[in-house]
């Protein structure tokens, strides 16, 4: 029952870094790796969590990128 909430905060770590650095830096310019290491998780977890990146793309025309 724990890995839900974790599982979501994770996402939601991912999504607003991934939005940053679209900002920052333009979405062609970011890498996995990039989000992966100033999340502080292994590359592994952002495939498994494939759909937040998918939602980070999402996320770009709301936050205004």
């Amino acid at each position: 029952m724990l890995r839900e909430p974790r599982k979501k905060k994770t996402k939601e770590l991912i999504v607003r870094t991934a939005v940053q650095l679209f900002k920052d830096k333009g979405y062609d310019n970011v890498t996995v790796e990039e989000i992966t290491q100033l999340c502080g998780i292994a590359k592994g977890t952002i495939i498994f969590l494939r759909r937040s990146m998918y939602c980070c793309t999402l996320a770009v025309p709301i936050t205004g990128c």
